[in-house]
């Protein structure tokens, strides 16, 4: 039944401007995140250092970062052709629909001239937190050049601290401004800002990739910088409008709510049947794979680095997919779900680890803790990305000839010394059977 058809839902390909909103966490999940009683939630949702844009701005705690804005403006200027008007008119000329992206309650109270300022000073800044990320380390102290004193400023765990804050759902700038000055100040600041986002997802930057991302970039801008980071971690080679993205929303959800729950429980569980885990080459959090051969069984998977910026922005990217009006894409939602499902245990991770799936600094136990405590509310109840992997896992699990063959592979040749003991054995058996043949059948003469 295709719902679409049935309902005559006339589908737009782009969002309404309505919908082109910064949302602010439902209530609901903050709500969830105070009962898990695991973390502070103001570590998640709230800035603990500096605010961009209008809901957290001027809050006393995050003031030792305002004054730090107004030179990191100064070093942004210095160097360029022009000065601090032309930067603020060049922003003022886009107000009115930066204006329009926030809740009225929260700009009733700035004037177009304020607000400009706003935004010049909390790009600036976020301008000098992408510079300092993508400079090369060979030659870090030439380019911190004009932004030294900004970094001499911060000490090594507010850096920490902005990075994440950088990254908060409520704590955003518009993209289409912080591109307009990044563009107008740097001649490669489109490459600087890909290159960013693709150090922040995956801690490396691939170039043939990173051009696709910049030309996506260019051709459907995203809101803001947490949903930039959503369309790197959920890229596509080939991205769907509004109404695809309902017709695979539909589609996934009309699977039978009925079939029976997944038999395997883990990473462990999986090799036990001889499912190994390889890194997938493909850059996505879609890029999750399954393929059988024989006996054995490869899960391909994106490699992730675990850190506590990591959970900072998965509970981000999990409330932006779930806030309402934003585009049908759980990709994040669907991959948290996913790793919970094979992450139970410090087996696990050592596991994943060791196949360099997840790249930490962490205690295992640590990682199992981080994925344990982020919430996606059931949505895999109803929707589901990787079904299709999942039941292709499933299939494999139950194949009794496969498993069967897989025991004996890890009883007979698990290791060198079973394997040896095991030709030996044969060896034996059969240099038994050869002398028992010519002594019943001895030779003639």
């Amino acid at each position: 039944m295709n719902l679409c058809h049935e309902l005559d839902i006339d589908t737009p390909n782009e969002l309404p401007p309505i919908c082109r909103k910064f949302q602010k966490v439902p209530p609901h999940i903050r709500r969830e995140d105070c009962s898990s009683g695991a973390y502070d939630p103001s570590g998640a949702y709230y800035p603990k250092m500096v605010s961009f844009g209008p809901y957290h701005h001027g809050q006393r705690k995050l003031q030792i970062c305002e004054e730090v804005k107004h030179l990191a403006l100064e070093m942004f200027v210095q160097g360029s052709n022009h000065n601090q008007e032309f930067f603020q008119a060049a922003v003022l000329r886009e107000i009115s629909e930066a204006r329009d992206c926030y809740f009225d309650d929260s700009m009733e109270e700035y004037t177009d001239e304020q607000l400009a300022r706003m935004m010049l000073l909390d790009s600036c800044f976020l301008i000098y937190i992408i510079y300092i990320t993508v400079s090369p380390q060979s030659s870090q102290e030439h380019h911190l050049g004009n932004y030294l004193p900004v970094f001499l400023r911060l000490g090594c765990l507010d850096r920490s601290l902005i990075f994440q804050d950088a990254f908060l759902m409520e704590n955003q700038i518009p993209f289409k401004i912080l591109m307009r000055l990044i563009s107008l100040r740097y001649d490669d600041g489109g490459d600087m800002v890909s290159k960013f986002l693709q150090k922040v997802a995956w801690d490396k930057s691939d170039e043939p990739q990173h051009e696709h991302i910049k030309k996506r970039l260019q051709n459907s801008p995203p809101l803001h910088l947490l949903g930039a980071l959503h369309a790197v971690l959920a890229w596509d080679k080939t991205p769907k409008n509004l109404q695809e993205q309902i017709q695979i929303y539909v589609r996934q959800s009309e699977g039978d709510m009925r079939k029976p729950p997944k038999a395997y429980r883990s990473a462990k569980d999986l090799k036990e049947k001889g499912i190994y885990f390889r890194c997938s080459p493909g850059g996505s959090l879609k890029a999750i794979k399954f393929s059988s051969f024989f006996f054995l069984g490869k899960l391909e998977l994106q490699p992730a680095y675990v850190s506590s910026l990591s959970r900072v922005v998965f509970l981000n990217l999990i409330a932006y997919e779930l806030c309402p009006n934003n585009a049908l894409d759980y990709t994040v939602v669907c991959y948290v779900n996913f790793m919970k499902s094979l992450i139970t245990s410090p087996a696990d991770v050592k596991e994943l680890r060791e196949k360099k799936v997840l790249l930490t600094s962490w205690t295992d136990e640590d990682v199992v803790r981080l994925y344990k405590d982020l919430d996606t509310f059931d949505i895999s109840a109803t929707i589901d990305s990787y079904n299709d992997v999942k039941q292709q896992i499933q299939k494999h699990y139950d194949s009794k000839i496969k498993t069967s063959m897989v025991q004996l592979y890890h009883k007979y040749f698990s290791s060198p010394w079973t394997a040896i003991a095991w030709f030996a054995g044969v060896f034996i058996l059969v240099l038994t059977v050869v002398q028992t043949y010519f002594a019943v059948h001895p030779k003639s003469g």
